[in-house]
């Protein structure tokens, strides 16, 4: 399995993904929906007007398990720092949290 750790280009803001089309697919859906409008990264995006493009930081090709992807996902995230400096919500292994606000 392949999977890739991205960064939204001009964003401070990390993800992991299988497939690297479907997700930049996804972050243009979710950018322009009217139900998504509270979540950061996609506020700062419509603000700022920044054209939702992923830029790929690292490919894995080995076979690994869900937990694996995660903790690279968070190296990265740490490595950015985008939870403290960036639009990061929360750590890799806490999805779909619906408190999408930084507090």
């Amino acid at each position: 399995m392949v999977f890739y750790i991205y960064k939204i280009k001009d964003v401070n803001y990390i993800g992991s993904t299988k497939n690297i089309k479907v997700r930049t697919q996804q972050h243009r859906y979710h950018h322009n929906n009217k139900q998504n409008w509270d979540m950061l990264v996609y506020q700062y995006t419509r603000e700022k007007n920044i054209n939702i493009e992923l830029e790929i930081l690292g490919v894995y090709k080995k076979k690994c398990s869900r937990k694996i992807r995660l903790l690279v996902e968070q190296y990265y995230i740490n490595k950015y720092n985008s939870i403290k400096n960036g639009l990061n919500n929360c750590n890799a292994f806490i999805k779909n949290n619906k408190n999408y606000k930084k507090k």
